[in-house]
């Protein structure tokens, strides 16, 4: 390898490896080995991204180490500066991101049970809960929701603490129990057609307070957030099969006087009830399908 002197400053003229040099001091191969490991975290990791930018920080400084001590040059400086502080920025981002954000213990119960199952970040469940959402207290004996009078548009909510129960004209259908929400058959049953009006009575047992969105405003920010869309089906979904499997176990039990025939409706599931919609008239389920 030829070198050219041009006044103070030596630079090379052509790559030709006509004799090989040293081997580089340990800086440089502990600097590699940091970069190495950084290519190495398996994308599955969960700390995968956190644990990539420190390997690169950590590299880089080695980096900056190896040309100021062997090179002496500023280029290696500073380029390995502006990777420094690209790559710290982004580590602190991260980690900010990554942060345990503080919620109360009811509302710590409701992310823990119903929405961190689904995916859901304490960061996207906070920032849920800021978006037009209040937290209503109610008494016993008041009413979320009076059939033939109340509108179904207005709002969604979730109960946190508490219980209520449903109505259809003074007859007993089903509990709404804590971590559940109050009105998913009503925004399940009226996503297209506006206007719709409870069916049922929604009063309140004991002393309740629970989660209330504006059902428009939400649904227009689940839109703009296909993650927290997904959960909120499921959630939803999930809650109707529910609400449904509770209001077909009550009307058995209320009409079956035998306590052995009790005992065996507690063990009838979603499934049951399904098979036995599609056995009495399977054009049903197949029109549902559609």
């Amino acid at each position: 390898m030829e070198v050219r002197r041009s006044e103070d400053a030596l630079y090379f003229e052509r790559v030709t490896c006509e004799h090989w040099s040293e081997v580089q001091s340990p800086i440089f191969h502990l600097f590699m080995a940091a970069f190495l490991v950084a290519f190495l975290v398996p994308q599955a990791f969960k700390y995968y991204a956190p644990v990539i930018r420190a390997s690169f920080i950590v590299g880089i400084f080695l980096y900056m180490l190896w040309g100021a001590l062997y090179w002496c040059t500023w280029d290696i400086l500073m380029w390995g500066a502006v990777f420094f502080i690209q790559n710290f920025a982004q580590l602190v981002y991260i980690l900010y991101n990554m942060r345990r954000v503080g919620l109360p213990k009811d509302l710590e119960i409701l992310f823990a049970e119903v929405f961190q199952p689904f995916g859901v970040t304490r960061q996207d469940f906070q920032t849920l809960m800021q978006h037009h959402c209040k937290l209503v207290k109610i008494h016993s004996g008041d009413k979320y929701a009076v059939e033939g009078c109340t509108s179904v548009d207005e709002r969604v909510s979730i109960l946190v603490t508490g219980r209520m129960r449903v109505m259809f004209r003074g007859q007993f259908l089903h509990d709404i129990n804590e971590s559940e929400m109050i009105d998913s058959v009503e925004w399940e049953g009226c996503k297209i057609k506006r206007g719709e009006i409870f069916q049922v009575t929604v009063e309140a047992v004991d002393r309740c307070s629970y989660l209330c969105w504006n059902r428009e405003k939400l649904q227009y920010y689940l839109e703009a957030n296909s993650d927290l869309m997904t959960a909120f089906q499921y959630i939803r979904g999930k809650d109707v099969l529910s609400k449904i499997r509770e209001t077909a176990l009550n009307s058995y039990r209320i009409n079956l006087k035998d306590i052995d025939q009790c005992e065996e409706v507690d063990s009838i599931s979603v499934t049951n009830i399904r098979q036995g919609i599609a056995d009495e008239d399977p054009n049903y389920i197949y029109n549902k399908q559609d």
